[in-house]
């Protein structure tokens, strides 16, 4: 989570844009942690597969 101070000389504005460059600088670090581990195409199209089945699964189950 990130938090931001601000101080009284400080705007509303401004902690926005700070808020918003923190955010996006977390998000840079999270897509490179999320590329730094290679999964095979084969292995993906796997995974995807069955996370479609565990979903239809689940639908089913609420039925």
């Amino acid at each position: 989570m990130i938090t931001i101070k601000v101080e009284k000389h400080h705007t509303l504005d401004s902690a926005l844009k700070v808020y918003k460059k923190n955010l996006e600088a977390l998000r840079v670090i999270k897509q490179l942690q999320y590329k730094k581990k290679y999964i095979k195409p084969a292995l993906k199209n796997k995974l995807i597969k069955s996370k479609i089945a565990h979903i239809k699964k689940m639908r089913f189950q609420d039925m």
